[in-house]
């Protein structure tokens, strides 16, 4: 599945690393496809849903409850920035626009009832088919429309950053490329559990699935490298012509608004703004309008309209499996379990529109998602009982607490509250005991 994450993260660790961070981007993701084939395999031979699961076989039903807290927030926002697509593709700001992702996609799970994996795979494949179409209009326009070799060494300075091995890199980068590689499984919402027993019925060999999703994860991340070099060479252009004919203003409004972010953010080493990584990529369709570029529509629409196809996509999986957490914790029907995960993951996509609360919120899935993670494991662990399913576990359990390290060296009020909201979702934990005492009753 492609999500928001792999379009506008990877590149970061691409640009930055180049082959030496891709190198880091396929281990993790190795190290990740192991955690996630054996929580699959742990449960699609067992009759139980995932509570059950967790509170038969493990006695651990606490965990049900984390994975459902913190699937609302990466639902809210993830529509959020869903809805940003949207809003860069009409020019127009729209209040509360993840509520409306949200919405729309319960609308269509609850209508569509057994159709949904359809619609789920149709997305994901027009996904792809957007985003290379969206980058191949942005390249033919480069070509025309760059013609100075300054800025044009600007995109051939990004393709060589990729194309290089960087011996340099730092521990933090290393941990980024780890949080990176969480966020594109998705670790942490109990999703491997779930479809565990559909692949089972379907007998499909899950290691070429999960084979075949880092490939396209790889070519995916790839495209957005592009995308962006093509946007920072046509941004430095703009800023060069304005210059040159004496429009100060305008040439720094340029430089200040398109060029710098999206140099700066994805080339320097020394820090990495996750914030401001993603929603650089929303200023492209502002640039090409204010630009007046040549087919500029088709670009935009190709381009948001890919993130949007992404972002939509997961969120119709993120209700999905939150249904399904729902109906099997609370015991109600699958229509009832997405409309109440719709309504509170809703809450928080309110929230998410508020810039601050925004940070939060991306906090907080950043900093905890791997932390979660382990958790999640924590019941293959505890069943195997096997020297690889304690090296897994170690190896989430040590970065997972390295990326709470490395979110708090930011130095920024907003994202060490995320870490703290965060830590506040393993509070069940607390309490597992009691969660468990009616069902060892009956």
């Amino acid at each position: 599945m492609i999500g928001i994450w792999t379009f506008t993260l990877v590149p970061k660790i691409l640009i930055m690393g180049g082959l030496t961070g891709l190198l880091l981007i396929l281990t993790f993701s190795g190290i990740i496809s192991g955690i996630v084939a054996l929580e699959i395999y742990e449960i699609k031979n067992r009759p139980y849903r995932i509570h059950e699961f967790m509170t038969k076989f493990v006695k651990t039903p606490s965990i049900s409850i984390i994975l459902l807290s913190f699937l609302f927030i990466v639902t809210s926002i993830t529509a959020h920035y869903t809805g940003m697509s949207i809003e860069s593709m009409v020019n127009t700001p729209i209040p509360g626009v993840g509520i409306l992702v949200i919405f729309l996609g319960m609308l269509l799970l609850v209508l569509t009832r057994s159709r949904s994996l359809d619609i789920i795979v149709v997305s994901s494949v027009l996904t792809v088919v957007l985003i290379i179409t969206g980058m191949l209009f942005l390249r033919n326009q480069a070509e025309s429309i760059v013609n100075t070799q300054l800025s044009r060494s600007f995109i051939s300075n990004v393709f060589t950053a990729v194309k290089s091995f960087n011996i340099n890199i730092s521990l933090l980068e290393v941990e980024y490329a780890f949080i990176i590689s969480v966020l594109i499984f998705g670790l942490g919402m109990g999703f491997y559990y779930i479809i565990g027993g559909p692949l089972a019925t379907l007998k499909v060999d899950v290691r070429k699935v999960i084979i075949v999703t880092i490939l396209i994860q790889v070519i995916i991340s790839f495209v957005a490298v592009a995308t962006l070099a093509y946007s920072v060479g046509i941004a430095h252009q703009a800023f060069r012509d304005a210059f040159m004919k004496g429009k100060a203003k305008e040439a720094l409004e340029v430089y200040r608004e398109y060029f710098n972010p999206l140099w700066e953010e994805y080339r320097r080493s020394e820090g990495f703004n996750p914030k401001v990584a993603i929603e650089s990529l929303y200023n492209i369709p502002n640039m090409l309008r204010d630009l007046k570029m040549k087919g500029s529509l088709g670009i935009i629409v190709s381009l948001m309209g890919s993130i949007f196809l992404a972002g939509f996509t997961t969120v119709l999986v993120l209700l999905e499996i939150g249904g399904q957490l729902i109906m099997d914790i609370f015991q109600v029907n699958r229509r009832t379990g997405i409309t109440i995960v719709a309504l509170l993951s809703s809450l928080f996509a309110g929230f998410a529109y508020l810039n601050p609360l925004r940070v939060i919120l991306l906090s907080t899935v950043i900093s905890i998602m791997p932390l979660i993670g382990f958790i999640e494991f924590y019941p293959v662990m505890k069943l195997r009982s096997s020297l690889i399913s304690y090296v897994l576990g170690s190896i989430l359990l040590i970065f997972g607490i390295a990326d709470i390290v490395a979110i708090l060296q930011f130095k920024n009020y907003y994202y060490e509250l995320g870490v703290i909201v965060g830590l506040m979702l393993l509070i069940p934990l607390a309490f597992n005991k009691l969660l468990i005492k009616p069902t060892t009753k009956s």
